[in-house]
Protein backbone atom coordinates (compact mmCIF):
# COMPACT_ATOMS: atom_id res chain seq x y z
CA UNK A 1 0.00 0.00 0.00
CA UNK A 2 1.52 3.21 -1.30
CA UNK A 3 0.77 6.30 1.47
CA UNK A 4 1.93 9.84 0.67
CA UNK A 5 2.18 13.03 3.36
CA UNK A 6 -0.40 15.17 1.72
CA UNK A 7 1.21 18.58 1.39
CA UNK A 8 4.13 16.41 -0.15
CA UNK A 9 1.55 14.79 -2.86
CA UNK A 10 -0.02 18.32 -3.45
CA UNK A 11 3.45 19.64 -4.32
CA UNK A 12 3.97 17.57 -6.69
CA UNK A 13 1.33 19.07 -8.92
CA UNK A 14 1.04 23.06 -10.05
CA UNK A 15 -1.77 25.17 -8.40
CA UNK A 16 -2.88 25.53 -12.46
CA UNK A 17 -3.04 21.63 -12.48
CA UNK A 18 -4.93 21.16 -8.96
CA UNK A 19 -7.46 24.27 -9.96
CA UNK A 20 -7.92 22.28 -13.63
CA UNK A 21 -8.50 19.26 -11.78
CA UNK A 22 -10.82 20.89 -9.64
CA UNK A 23 -8.79 19.74 -5.97
CA UNK A 24 -8.54 23.00 -5.31
CA UNK A 25 -11.27 25.08 -5.38
CA UNK A 26 -12.38 29.19 -4.95
CA UNK A 27 -10.11 32.21 -4.79
CA UNK A 28 -7.94 31.25 -1.74
CA UNK A 29 -7.18 27.63 -3.01
CA UNK A 30 -9.28 25.47 -0.87
CA UNK A 31 -9.89 21.67 -0.58
CA UNK A 32 -13.66 21.55 0.08
CA UNK A 33 -16.09 18.91 -0.19
CA UNK A 34 -16.22 19.32 -3.64
CA UNK A 35 -12.15 18.54 -3.77
CA UNK A 36 -12.51 15.15 -2.14
CA UNK A 37 -13.98 13.10 -5.92
CA UNK A 38 -10.85 14.69 -8.26
CA UNK A 39 -8.61 14.23 -5.63
CA UNK A 40 -9.53 10.29 -4.93
CA UNK A 41 -9.20 10.22 -8.99
CA UNK A 42 -5.58 12.03 -8.99
CA UNK A 43 -4.28 9.54 -6.32
CA UNK A 44 -5.94 6.21 -8.10
CA UNK A 45 -3.86 7.86 -11.46
CA UNK A 46 -0.34 8.04 -9.58
CA UNK A 47 -0.56 4.84 -7.46
CA UNK A 48 -1.04 6.45 -4.20
CA UNK A 49 -3.62 4.47 -1.83
CA UNK A 50 -3.74 6.51 0.59
CA UNK A 51 -2.47 10.46 2.03
CA UNK A 52 -1.41 11.47 5.53
CA UNK A 53 -0.72 14.00 7.66
CA UNK A 54 0.40 12.77 10.56
CA UNK A 55 0.90 15.40 13.08
CA UNK A 56 -2.76 16.44 12.51
CA UNK A 57 -3.89 12.59 12.66
CA UNK A 58 -5.70 13.10 8.95
CA UNK A 59 -6.16 10.63 6.73
CA UNK A 60 -7.89 9.88 3.31
CA UNK A 61 -7.55 6.43 1.01
CA UNK A 62 -9.08 5.60 -2.39
CA UNK A 63 -11.48 3.67 -0.82
CA UNK A 64 -13.06 6.44 0.93
CA UNK A 65 -12.12 6.20 4.17
CA UNK A 66 -10.96 9.19 6.26
CA UNK A 67 -10.11 10.65 10.08
CA UNK A 68 -10.14 14.18 10.73
CA UNK A 69 -10.12 15.11 14.32
CA UNK A 70 -10.78 18.30 13.64
CA UNK A 71 -14.15 17.46 11.71
CA UNK A 72 -17.47 18.96 13.30
CA UNK A 73 -19.48 15.73 12.31
CA UNK A 74 -18.17 11.77 12.20
CA UNK A 75 -14.30 12.40 12.72
CA UNK A 76 -13.36 9.07 11.17
CA UNK A 77 -14.84 6.56 8.99
CA UNK A 78 -16.50 6.59 5.64
CA UNK A 79 -16.88 9.68 3.72
CA UNK A 80 -20.72 8.11 2.65
CA UNK A 81 -21.04 8.37 6.36
CA UNK A 82 -20.99 12.36 5.78
CA UNK A 83 -24.01 14.31 5.27
CA UNK A 84 -21.19 17.29 4.46
CA UNK A 85 -18.36 15.71 2.96
CA UNK A 86 -16.37 19.03 3.64
CA UNK A 87 -16.02 17.45 7.10
CA UNK A 88 -12.72 16.03 5.71
CA UNK A 89 -10.81 19.14 5.26
CA UNK A 90 -12.54 21.01 8.40
CA UNK A 91 -9.98 23.24 10.07
CA UNK A 92 -6.92 21.18 7.87
CA UNK A 93 -6.66 23.94 4.97
CA UNK A 94 -4.16 25.85 6.53
CA UNK A 95 -2.06 22.77 7.78
CA UNK A 96 -2.20 20.24 4.96
CA UNK A 97 -2.39 22.47 1.78
CA UNK A 98 0.81 23.81 1.00
CA UNK A 99 -1.07 26.39 -1.64
CA UNK A 100 -4.18 27.64 0.23
CA UNK A 101 -4.16 31.55 0.77
CA UNK A 102 -6.07 32.09 3.43
CA UNK A 103 -5.13 35.95 3.63
CA UNK A 104 -6.53 36.07 0.67
CA UNK A 105 -9.91 38.25 0.88
CA UNK A 106 -11.94 38.85 -1.67
CA UNK A 107 -16.64 38.77 -2.43
CA UNK A 108 -16.12 35.14 -3.39
CA UNK A 109 -13.98 34.06 -0.51
CA UNK A 110 -16.44 35.85 2.08
CA UNK A 111 -19.36 33.76 0.27
CA UNK A 112 -17.81 30.97 0.48
CA UNK A 113 -17.26 30.84 4.23
CA UNK A 114 -20.60 32.58 5.43
CA UNK A 115 -21.74 29.23 3.34
CA UNK A 116 -19.75 27.22 5.24
CA UNK A 117 -20.39 28.69 8.29
CA UNK A 118 -24.36 28.73 7.83
CA UNK A 119 -24.07 25.15 6.81
CA UNK A 120 -21.99 24.45 10.29
CA UNK A 121 -24.89 26.26 12.07
CA UNK A 122 -27.68 24.07 10.28
CA UNK A 123 -25.48 20.84 10.67
CA UNK A 124 -25.74 21.92 15.06
CA UNK A 125 -29.64 23.08 14.83
CA UNK A 126 -30.31 18.98 13.30
CA UNK A 127 -28.02 17.93 15.83
CA UNK A 128 -30.27 19.98 19.07
CA UNK A 129 -33.35 18.97 17.20
CA UNK A 130 -32.69 15.60 17.37
CA UNK A 131 -32.20 15.10 20.86
CA UNK A 132 -35.02 16.86 21.96
CA UNK A 133 -37.12 14.70 19.87
CA UNK A 134 -35.16 11.55 21.37
CA UNK A 135 -36.78 12.73 24.60
CA UNK A 136 -39.81 13.57 23.37
CA UNK A 137 -40.53 11.16 20.66
CA UNK A 138 -44.28 10.39 21.70
CA UNK A 139 -44.73 14.03 20.91
CA UNK A 140 -44.30 13.43 17.26
CA UNK A 141 -46.81 10.32 17.67
CA UNK A 142 -48.51 8.30 20.49
CA UNK A 143 -47.04 5.05 21.06
CA UNK A 144 -43.95 5.50 19.04
CA UNK A 145 -40.50 3.84 20.41
CA UNK A 146 -36.84 4.52 19.54
CA UNK A 147 -35.59 1.29 18.21
CA UNK A 148 -32.01 2.76 17.08
CA UNK A 149 -30.08 2.47 20.76
CA UNK A 150 -29.93 6.14 20.60
CA UNK A 151 -27.63 5.98 17.44
CA UNK A 152 -27.90 7.11 13.30
CA UNK A 153 -27.73 3.65 11.34
CA UNK A 154 -26.22 3.92 8.48
CA UNK A 155 -28.13 2.21 5.81
CA UNK A 156 -27.28 1.68 1.74
CA UNK A 157 -29.07 5.51 1.28
CA UNK A 158 -27.33 7.33 4.16
CA UNK A 159 -27.39 7.73 7.61
CA UNK A 160 -31.25 7.84 9.06
CA UNK A 161 -31.38 10.56 11.99
CA UNK A 162 -34.00 8.09 14.29
CA UNK A 163 -35.57 4.55 13.80
CA UNK A 164 -38.81 4.31 15.51
CA UNK A 165 -41.38 1.81 15.81
CA UNK A 166 -44.88 2.59 16.09
CA UNK A 167 -48.04 0.94 18.14
CA UNK A 168 -48.54 -1.70 14.80
CA UNK A 169 -45.41 -2.45 15.12
CA UNK A 170 -44.08 -0.58 11.77
CA UNK A 171 -40.27 0.62 11.33
CA UNK A 172 -40.68 4.26 11.43
CA UNK A 173 -37.73 6.43 10.04
CA UNK A 174 -37.96 10.24 11.09
CA UNK A 175 -35.91 12.45 8.78
CA UNK A 176 -35.29 15.85 10.30
CA UNK A 177 -34.34 19.42 8.73
CA UNK A 178 -33.80 22.30 10.66
CA UNK A 179 -35.38 24.60 8.56
CA UNK A 180 -37.19 23.93 5.31
CA UNK A 181 -37.83 20.74 3.62
CA UNK A 182 -36.46 21.19 -0.03
CA UNK A 183 -37.99 18.68 -3.03
CA UNK A 184 -34.25 16.55 -2.63
CA UNK A 185 -35.53 16.15 1.21
CA UNK A 186 -38.39 13.45 -0.16
CA UNK A 187 -35.72 11.40 -1.91
CA UNK A 188 -33.39 11.57 0.77
CA UNK A 189 -36.28 9.88 2.97
CA UNK A 190 -37.61 7.89 0.70
CA UNK A 191 -34.00 6.07 0.03
CA UNK A 192 -33.72 5.36 3.29
CA UNK A 193 -37.16 3.73 3.92
CA UNK A 194 -36.71 1.61 0.80
CA UNK A 195 -33.19 0.88 2.16
CA UNK A 196 -34.56 -0.17 5.73
CA UNK A 197 -36.97 -2.11 4.51
CA UNK A 198 -34.52 -4.44 2.10
CA UNK A 199 -32.56 -4.75 5.03
CA UNK A 200 -35.56 -5.56 8.08
CA UNK A 201 -37.86 -7.14 5.78
CA UNK A 202 -40.75 -5.49 7.60
CA UNK A 203 -42.90 -2.56 6.68
CA UNK A 204 -41.76 0.76 7.00
CA UNK A 205 -43.55 4.27 7.11
CA UNK A 206 -41.40 7.59 6.94
CA UNK A 207 -42.11 11.31 8.57
CA UNK A 208 -40.25 14.23 7.27
CA UNK A 209 -39.54 16.67 10.26
CA UNK A 210 -39.05 20.70 9.39
CA UNK A 211 -39.96 23.51 10.34
CA UNK A 212 -41.51 24.72 6.38
CA UNK A 213 -42.03 22.42 3.11
CA UNK A 214 -41.29 23.46 -0.13
CA UNK A 215 -45.03 23.26 -2.05
CA UNK A 216 -43.09 20.96 -4.48
CA UNK A 217 -42.33 18.60 -1.09
CA UNK A 218 -46.07 18.76 -0.14
CA UNK A 219 -47.50 17.99 -3.04
CA UNK A 220 -44.60 15.03 -3.47
CA UNK A 221 -46.23 13.47 0.06
CA UNK A 222 -50.09 13.47 -1.12
CA UNK A 223 -48.70 10.25 -3.65
CA UNK A 224 -46.84 8.45 -0.55
CA UNK A 225 -49.26 7.40 1.16
CA UNK A 226 -46.92 5.55 4.26
CA UNK A 227 -45.34 8.92 4.39
CA UNK A 228 -45.95 12.15 6.53
CA UNK A 229 -44.84 15.60 7.22
CA UNK A 230 -44.95 17.08 10.19
CA UNK A 231 -43.96 21.09 11.35
CA UNK A 232 -42.09 22.11 13.87
CA UNK A 233 -42.02 25.17 16.12
CA UNK A 234 -40.84 26.32 19.52
CA UNK A 235 -42.70 28.07 22.05
CA UNK A 236 -40.91 29.72 24.40
CA UNK A 237 -42.29 30.74 28.42
CA UNK A 238 -40.41 33.11 30.76
CA UNK A 239 -40.65 34.25 34.59
CA UNK A 240 -39.29 36.46 36.96
CA UNK A 241 -36.06 35.01 39.36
Amino acid sequence: MTTKNVTDFLQGFSIEDLKDRGVLRGTSNQLKALSIGPLIALMKEHSVDSLEYPSRNWFLDVEGNFKNPASQELKEGKITDLSNLGSVFSYTNTTINPYYEGSHVSTETESETQLEEAEEITFRLENDLQAALRRNIEQLESGLNIVDGGNERTVEGGRIDIIAEDRSKRLVVIELKAGMARPESIAQTLAYMASLQQEEKRPVKGILVAAGFHPRVILASQAVPNLQLKEYSFAFSFRDR
